[in-house]
């Protein structure tokens, strides 16, 4: 990657930045069109036909729960306050192990389509609804800082309005959402998840490590 600094001290990205972020999205929306033929039923659309197996699911949770706020900004909190600094991203690590290791089996028992639904049979309608409502808050939540992120990337690489870059990055993930269901969204969080660990492990770790003089003579 290529990142060019003005005189003025202003970032400038340079022309494989912008090649790779735009084969980038165009493979995004590949993926939306591919999962159109996919999602025939609602099970399709809404749960993927519930056959992800272990390494979509993997993959799946790992690409929503790691984003800028677990890797870069929890370095930055971990670098300020220590082991507290962590404490978000460890326990929601920590609770997605321990769903998989006690309740997956359980759940998937009743063939859901939702976590509400789940709360609807096993409590009663107040608590699905209740349920409902705080998972389309943290959705609405996730979704203005997801969409605001897009639109802040788009706007340091392409010097476009930051109103238009969030409707252009906002509007490609609303397509290959609405587009392909949840097969769509599965398969794009591979392509984050296999992103993320490729840039983690293999190019921002031995970078920070060469330049925190680690294993310089």
């Amino acid at each position: 990657m290529t990142v060019i600094f003005s005189q003025e001290g202003e970032v400038k990205m340079g022309l494989l930045d912008v090649f790779v972020l735009t084969v980038y999205f165009a493979a995004l929306m590949t993926v939306g069109i591919i999962g159109t033929k996919k999602a025939k039923t609602s099970e399709m659309y809404m749960v993927a036909g519930r056959n992800l197996g272990v390494f979509m699911f993997f993959g799946c949770l790992t690409a929503v729960f790691l984003g800028g706020s677990s890797t870069i900004g929890t370095a930055q909190l971990g670098y300020e306050n220590g082991v507290s600094g962590v404490w978000f991203v460890f326990s929601m690590g920590l609770g997605i192990m321990l769903f998989g290791l006690l309740l997956y089996k359980r759940v998937t028992g009743y063939q859901l389509m939702t976590i509400s639904e789940f709360l609807g049979k096993r409590f009663n309608t107040g608590a699905k609804l209740i349920g409902a409502t705080v998972a389309a808050i943290y959705a609405l939540m996730v979704s203005v800082t997801q969409v605001i992120a897009i639109g802040s990337i788009l706007n340091a690489v392409f010097g476009w309005d930051l109103t238009v870059s969030m409707l252009v990055g906002g509007g490609i993930v609303f397509f290959y959402t609405v587009l392909g269901g949840m097969w769509s969204v599965s398969m794009t969080d591979i392509i984050q998840f296999s992103v993320m660990t490729v840039g983690i492990f293999f190019v921002m770790l031995p970078f920070s490590l060469s330049k925190a003089g680690v294993g310089a003579n």
